[in-house]
């Protein structure tokens, strides 16, 4: 029995107040690159590094617009539930002499996330999905906890060029992955707003 304890899963609860990234953008187990072949898969070290990842989709169409001084303009697919905004970072948060050809983003995410254990995930981007626009976006890593519940916004780069940049809703660009040994299961969740500023205010109520 003890060791059935110490061997329980871990479960990474996700909630969302919006009908329509509920249905088809939900967090997915095993985010294994496309390119990995049969003889891969049967890896014990490949699938050591992938089987317990959890791959994030992108819950917005991503078309932004920049100009050579380094205006944003940007659209970003509306749903009536939920509203999704786009922020830029003041220059002082990034050290702007440091990154004078690039702009910090920050996209706001409609999931929610919370896992009891307090459990620390990495959360990276998943180069091989965005290859063609690796030159144009750099999403930024994090270590996350989601014992205080957090919402899974994502920080990005990108460069000052007056040209198109766009990735498509559903593309899977980020990664989650636990930092144990211990399996993750993922449950989503479909709650209403009331829900979702509960969660959001759970750790400044404590």
């Amino acid at each position: 029995m003890l060791l059935k304890f110490f061997n329980k899963k871990i479960t990474l609860d996700c909630f969302t107040h919006c009908p329509y990234v509920y249905e088809s953008f939900k967090l997915k187990k095993e985010a294994y690159p496309k390119w990995a072949n049969d003889d891969l898969l049967k890896n014990e070290s490949f699938n050591i590094l992938y089987k317990n990842s959890i791959a994030v989709p992108l819950w917005t169409d991503l078309t932004i617009q920049v100009d050579t001084f380094g205006n944003v303009k940007y659209d970003l697919l509306q749903n009536s539930s939920f509203k999704f905004v786009l922020k830029n970072y003041p220059p002082d948060k990034y050290h702007e002499l440091t990154f004078s050809n690039v702009i910090l983003l920050n996209l706001n995410c409609p999931w929610v996330l919370k896992e009891k254990e307090g459990i620390k995930f990495s959360f990276n981007g998943l180069l091989w999905n965005y290859i063609k626009e690796v030159d144009k976006f750099w999403f930024l890593n994090k270590i996350l906890s989601f014992k205080d519940p957090k919402s899974l916004d994502i920080d990005f780069l990108i460069s000052i060029k007056p040209l198109y940049q766009g990735i498509e809703a559903g593309k899977e660009i980020m990664q989650l992955i636990p930092m144990t040994e211990k399996e993750v299961d993922i449950k989503h969740h479909l709650v209403d707003e009331k829900e979702i500023i509960k969660l959001n205010n759970y750790g400044s109520n404590r």
